[in-house]
């Protein structure tokens, strides 16, 4: 809700001033005009003092993910960041995830990579990795993939689409930075009922008004890894905090 509101401020602070201009460009404006450079100017000050509001609420629970990672994405409310690391010459995709809210909830991520990353015979480009994660949560999901020579030591943009479940219902909100609002757009399709969306409209909106990046990601690929996995291997979730926890204490997270 939060990004969504921000997303108004803007429109409205962008069109007090175009209707502002109206008044201020005319050297002899009418009492009309005037009207709409002082309505402009009052709708101007109250979207902001909104936005400002909103944007510099105090969180009601640490923001760990914040602190791991000044820049991650969110999918109302379920936030994450996405990075690849070696453990013991295997190369793992961490997908670092945070809930805004104090009610537990399904998050899912998706994605999509470039044709040949992966040394497997498979043609598929997508991974998927879905996580429960409880009220106000954090941790990490470490997905083990055989990773092709080509793309060992490389930096490479990816797609991502995200999906989020609250079976509890939405609760309430307890950690207020936005980050980078992702679609759901999780088969990374494209069709004209998808864009019609009004969550959809409003996101593109958000990205042309502020300039952010709606869904690609840039992750450091490792080198000197493995191009074939052990068949024992399988994607792990770990739970670093949730509600009701005692804070981490000065050594924080097992990151």
């Amino acid at each position: 809700m939060g990004e969504t509101a921000k997303t108004f401020c803007v429109l409205f602070i962008m069109i007090g001033l175009a209707v502002s201009a109206l008044a201020w460009v005319d050297d002899f404006p009418d009492d009309l005009k005037w009207g709409f450079g002082i309505g402009g100017g009052i709708l101007i000050g109250l979207a902001m003092g909104l936005f400002l509001y909103l944007h510099f609420r105090r969180d009601l629970e640490h923001d760990y993910l914040h602190e791991y990672c000044n820049n991650f994405l969110n999918h109302h409310g379920f936030c994450f960041v996405v990075g690849c690391t070696a453990y013991d010459g295997i190369a793992f995709l961490e997908i670092y995830f945070q809930s805004q809210r104090d009610v537990p909830c399904v998050g899912g991520v998706s994605l999509r990579l470039e044709t040949g990353t992966f040394s497997k015979s498979s043609s598929s480009r997508n991974i998927r990795c879905e996580m429960e994660c409880p009220p106000a949560g954090f941790g990490v999901a470490r997905i083990p993939i055989a990773l092709a020579e080509k793309w060992q030591g490389k930096r490479e943009k990816v797609q991502v689409g995200a999906s989020v479940r609250y079976p509890e219902g939405k609760g309430h909100v307890v950690r207020f930075r936005d980050g980078v609002f992702v679609r759901a757009n999780m088969d990374f399709r494209n069709s004209s009922a998808q864009n019609s969306m009004l969550g959809n409209i409003i996101a593109d909106l958000y990205f042309a008004l502020l300039g952010m990046p709606s869904v690609t990601t840039t992750i450091d690929f490792p080198t000197g890894v493995a191009t074939e996995i052990p068949e024992h291997l399988s994607s792990q979730i770990e739970i670093f905090w949730q509600q009701g926890d005692p804070p981490f204490g000065d050594e924080g997270p097992r990151y």
